[in-house]
């Protein structure tokens, strides 16, 4: 069978909401490439992706451009590695 390796996410109004059903999915171990820019993706969105990083540390490219993360939020990913 043939994984998904991209999977893009982008311009949803439901960004946060994704990011706990991403983390709970045992596919989003076959991604290299998550884009979840454009979109909505909050705090409570980095805050998931962060506690559950676990879940995306294998990923080659996390996009969260253009999204409504605030700056500590985005510091806290980019010091968990994730962005």
């Amino acid at each position: 069978m043939e994984r998904l390796r991209a999977l893009r996410l982008m311009n949803a109004a439901f960004t946060d909401e994704l990011c706990e059903l991403l983390a709970a999915s045992p596919r989003v171990r076959w991604l290299e490439v998550l884009d979840l820019s454009m979109g909505t993706l909050g705090d409570a969105g980095a805050a998931v992706l962060v506690e559950k990083r676990d879940a995306f540390e294998h990923l080659r490219t996390l996009k969260i451009t253009e999204s409504c993360i605030g700056h500590p939020a985005r510091a806290r990913l980019r010091a968990s590695g994730l962005a």
